[in-house]
């Protein structure tokens, strides 16, 4: 029998799988330390304001800090300047503080869903309730803002 020599991988073949890795790395990672479910959110207004709200916590605008080095891992694609100005400023600004503080603990920090339910005293049950409140709070929000690319992002997700 004659063996076959592996020849070595080519820069950019290097390259890919090295990306594959640690993509397959982040998604493992992810996995294990959060159990968040969307299918958790029953009401599908609320649904597409938290798509928007994944690919606020993607982007960097002017409103907020920079998430930390140990934010979630993203999925989505991150918002234009414009919008993630427009959706940092809402947040920051005009919801209630209480509800700004579980946003940001939701999109944007390293937390699972029961230590931010034993923070608040409540059941995991009982926090995506009130996300999902403070979901739909928001979708009011950004209809109102008449921002063009939150109205149209809201009705497509429907």
């Amino acid at each position: 029998m004659t063996s076959v020599a592996s020849s070595p991988l080519t820069a950019v073949e290097a390259r890919n799988v090295a990306r594959a890795a640690r993509q397959i790395q982040a998604a493992v990672e992810l996995a294990l330390r959060e159990k968040r479910s969307p299918r958790m959110l029953s009401d599908p207004k609320a649904a597409a304001v938290d798509w928007i709200l994944q690919r606020w916590a993607a982007s960097h605008g002017t409103g907020l800090p920079v998430p930390d080095p140990g934010s979630l891992p993203t999925r989505v694609p991150p918002l234009d300047d414009a919008t993630a100005i427009v959706v940092d400023r809402i947040v920051s600004r005009v919801i209630h503080e209480n509800t700004r503080k579980l946003v940001c603990q939701w999109y944007r920090a390293n937390v699972p869903p029961k230590i931010m339910a034993d923070q608040r005293g409540i059941s995991v049950r009982t926090l995506y309730r009130h996300l999902e409140i403070a979901l739909l709070n928001l979708r009011e929000l950004f209809v109102a803002s008449e921002h063009p690319e939150l109205v149209r992002m809201l009705t497509a997700r429907l």
